[in-house]
């Protein structure tokens, strides 16, 4: 009788020490999607507020064609406006992050004389450089487009990237970003992560440009 009390104890407690485990990886996993979180949030503070203090001056005008005698925030250089530019096509929407070392957009702490353009492409290089900074060990993309649904980037099924921008101009501008990272189970479910990628978990972060 007393050996099989000591196996019932031992069974017990393997039970709750593999639960305590359990609870434990589960924080581990929570602590560290918030952390991300944190840091893509940032980021995308930051690229805002550098948005706003480069924008485009534009008149509005009325529905008839008239001016209103109203000037108009745009950000055409990074929007709809910016397509002929080579680096919207190439970057934006379709490749990964990089940093400022092999971007080639970052501008020196020193340089002077930058124009719209350039200042933009600083932004933008110094954007993607704090989130494959923080994220080295994800994929990550971004796209900043008018929308209005307010829904997330997403993976399709085929793999591609849906930015799930459907606004025009006028509509409210959104800065979007995806993450992918590595996980040894497909169905592993974690806070906020909003879909699974084969083998890899997929989290998303959006923001609205203030008007």
């Amino acid at each position: 009788m007393t050996l099989v009390e000591v196996l019932v104890a031992m069974f017990a407690l393997a039970v709750g020490v593999l639960a305590l485990l359990a609870t434990q990886l589960r924080t581990v996993s929570s602590v560290r999607e918030a952390e991300s979180q944190t840091v893509v949030a940032q980021a995308v503070q930051n690229l805002m507020e550098g948005m706003q203090i480069n924008p485009t001056l534009s008149v509005e005008v009325g529905v008839n064609g008239e001016e209103t005698g109203w000037v108009r925030k745009r950000y055409d250089a990074i929007i709809t406006g910016a397509r002929a530019l080579s680096y919207r096509n190439s970057r934006i929407n379709n490749n990964t992050v990089r940093k400022c070392a092999t971007s080639g957009w970052c501008q020196q702490d020193t340089a002077t004389n930058m124009d719209k353009r350039d200042l933009l492409l600083d932004q933008l290089g110094r954007f993607e450089d704090a989130l494959a900074r923080a994220l080295p060990n994800a994929d990550i993309k971004y796209t900043i487009c008018n929308d209005t649904t307010g829904r997330a980037m997403a993976i399709a099924a085929n793999g591609s990237t849906q930015t799930n921008c459907t606004g025009g101009d006028g509509d409210p501008l959104f800065i979007k970003v995806l993450w992918q990272v590595d996980t040894e189970k497909a169905n592993e479910n974690t806070l906020n992560s909003n879909a699974s990628n084969n083998n890899k978990l997929v989290y998303t972060y959006e923001a609205r440009m203030p008007n």
